[in-house]
């Protein structure tokens, strides 16, 4: 019965395909213990030192299940009341030497990696500042994004920059204690309530919609429920499991272990903060006991043994009552902007009509969340509704001014309309409408130094971002502030040298600025005697430079310098698409990447660009070619490897009958 239940239990099917720790934490916590149960019954070491083992894997799945440890060691030493003392000890030591054993290596790890000695994993201390300090109800609650990057890194402003983990780890430990310490009542009401919220029979779900699944899957629908006052699966399994544990007899290690795990890994979450998740595994600890009281119940009304009914009854129904009464507030776990996620899942697959009707729901439910106005806006601005995009993000300025992304992506979009003003003002002067044409300049200045402002103001809010660097050096070119132009990317080669990613990034950097202040003017003189190829690709060059700083103007005008030297060069009509990709010119972009191919057939670049393009508008099998020629130009190229392979799960999901779109 107790199998059965674990294997139709909803929280663990919802879970097993959401690729999250519970499933690996309850394989390896069910092993350990069975391990464990072997040596009590047959004393042989291989079955304590496996134990011990996947104590330790656990551990790194899930740190807080490492707490069971020593109560483990006390149920090994008080288990052995043959032995004498030195093969009493003995015991406790393998089973602690093979914890350690499946540890070592990650604690290696970390040191190798962040130079730092960290055991298992640094956030410990920030989860115990989610659970238990003045913010907790707030903190519990937090979704992935401003506010929690915000809360995750406080500690910069005490510790630096260069701060390492263990001493954020410590940071968050020492603000929590501190105000444990100035609070001990408040706190206790935590413990309190963490721990009726840990037996509540309600899935705790703050970072997911439960619902929302279960209207669209079946099997928990049937699985996962509200019976009158009860809620299915977990507010039954608790009342039962008490009872089991009421009747189960004999009291022998077993016993202890069972109820051991459960106890101490109850401890272990209510100490930090509940969710459905985090409380999954001691499930398949509960359900043996759960399943004897179900069976012994039933028995006894059989045999009509109505008396010896009487106290298990009670203690099913005290903790029916328990486990299904809200005592404790809940409703931080109902607050998840599901519309926000649902846009963000159509925004991954590049469908921005539906990604705009989810967006535009669910800012009306949540006007003040941030992140959903940023995205919002430029969902808006990916369907040519520019000026409303532009409304949104600085609407979401408005309710995070500290947030550097923001005010990046904000600036770019000012940059935006500062090219679109520019090149309004040339029309109107060559119409010869030249007031007009003096408004339009006073309008496009005005908006590049918002640009350049939104910059500045991204760097305050984050000085170790270093593509915000690179960004605002390309802004003053656009403006003309040829010292803040030089300046910047000064900064930027400093910043970014000692990062390997940026490497190529700052070589480029170097050679132009050399070029730079060895002549005045924005633009870097050409080699003298340069061959056209050479200085068609010097040209090349700087257009990747404009490029990766989203300056397509003079990106495409470098680009353009070069083509008119050397017309058939395949790498420049390659980055002509890409170019036009980027500014969503797809039609063109696809010309000049079939262009690029006719001149370099095995222009890797162009072919997998035009796979995506292909791919992206349903042409799957014009993709697949392309891809497939990629793939025998760069077998090893993990980026098309990846692409190929959603395609053809694209192919394959599009001729599924469940689709509709059989033969397409």
């Amino acid at each position: 019965i107790a199998g059965f239940a674990a294997a139709f239990y909803g929280p663990m099917i919802h879970y097993d395909v959401a690729l999250l720790r519970p499933v690996l934490v309850i394989f390896l916590a069910l092993l350990m213990t069975l391990a464990l149960l072997k040596w009590f019954d047959t004393r042989s070491y291989k079955w304590l030192a496996g134990a011990g083992l996947l104590l330790g894997l656990s551990a790194i799945t899930r740190e807080n299940i490492l707490l069971f440890g020593p109560v483990a060691v006390a149920l090994i030493f008080v288990s052995d009341r043959q032995s004498g003392i030195i093969k009493k000890l003995a015991a406790p030591a393998v089973f602690t030497i093979a914890v350690a054993v499946a540890i070592i290596p990650v604690t290696i790890r970390n040191y190798v990696v962040e130079g730092d000695l960290v055991p298992v994993s640094p956030q410990g201390g920030m989860n115990f500042f989610i659970g238990n300090s003045a913010r907790s109800e707030q903190l519990t609650a937090l979704q992935p994004g401003i506010d929690w990057d915000r809360m995750a890194f406080a500690p910069r402003g005490d510790l630096g920059y260069d701060a390492k983990p263990s001493e954020y780890s410590r940071w968050f430990f020492n603000k929590t204690f501190k105000y444990i310490a100035g609070h001990p009542g408040g706190w206790l009401k935590k413990i309190a309530k963490k721990f009726a919220l840990f037996w509540t029979g309600e899935e705790l779900t703050p970072n997911t919609d439960l619902e929302w699944f279960r209207d669209r899957i079946p099997v928990l629908r049937v699985l996962m429920f509200r019976a009158g006052p009860l809620f299915v699966p977990f507010g039954i399994v608790v009342p039962l499991f008490f009872a089991g544990l009421f009747l189960w007899r004999p009291r022998n290690i077993r016993w202890w272990t069972i109820t051991g795990f459960v106890g101490v890994y109850m401890l272990s979450v209510v100490l930090f903060h509940v969710r459905s998740r985090y409380r999954l595994p001691v499930v398949p600890f509960m359900l043996p006991a759960a399943a004897y009281a179900a069976v012994w119940i039933v028995a006894e009304i059989k045999e009509k043994q109505f008396r010896r009914l009487a106290i298990p009854v009670a203690i099913f129904v005290a903790g029916a009552v328990f486990a299904n009464v809200r005592w404790a507030d809940t409703t931080f776990a109902r607050g998840y902007p599901t519309d926000y996620f649902v846009a963000k899942a159509y925004v991954k697959i590049h469908d921005d009509k539906n990604a705009n009707a989810q967006f535009a729901k669910a800012v009306k439910e949540y006007p003040d969340y941030a992140e959903l106005r940023h995205d919002y806006g430029q969902a808006l601005i990916r369907l040519d509704r520019f000026h409303e995009g532009i409304i949104e993000i600085e609407a979401a300025r408005a309710l995070a001014p500290d947030c550097a992304f923001i005010r990046k992506n904000l600036g770019q979009m000012y940059r935006r309309e500062y090219e679109r003003l520019d090149a309004a003002a040339t029309q109107l002067e060559q119409a010869g409408d030249t007031e007009k044409a003096a408004e339009a300049r006073r309008q496009a200045s005005e908006a590049i130094r918002a640009a350049v402002a939104e910059h500045e103001a991204a760097e305050r809010a984050d000085p170790t971002d270093v593509t915000i660097l690179y960004d605002h050096a390309l802004l003053c070119d656009e403006a003309g502030m040829s010292d803040c132009f030089k300046r910047k990317l000064r900064e930027f080669i400093t910043a970014a040298a000692d990062r390997p990613e940026e490497k190529e990034w700052v070589t480029r950097s170097e050679r132009l600025l050399a070029q730079q202040e060895a002549t005045p003017g924005i633009s870097p003189p050409l080699t003298k005697n340069a061959s056209p190829e050479q200085q068609a690709l010097q040209h090349i060059e700087k257009a990747q430079f404009y490029i990766r700083g989203r300056s397509y103007r003079k990106a495409k005008s470098e680009l353009e310098k070069a083509l008119e030297l050397v017309p058939q060069l395949s790498q420049a009509h390659a980055l002509m698409g890409n170019l036009l990709k980027k500014q969503g010119k797809t039609d063109e972009a696809e010309k000049a990447y079939l262009k690029a191919i006719a001149l370099d057939p095995d222009s890797l670049l162009s072919h997998n660009n035009l796979a995506n393009i292909y791919r992206d508008s349903g042409r799957y099998e014009q993709a697949l070619a392309h891809y497939t020629k990629a793939l025998e130009i760069a077998p090893d190229n993990p980026v098309i490897k990846k692409n190929r392979m959603r395609l053809i799960e694209k192919m394959q999901a599009a001729s599924s009958p469940r689709s509709g779109k059989a033969g397409q």
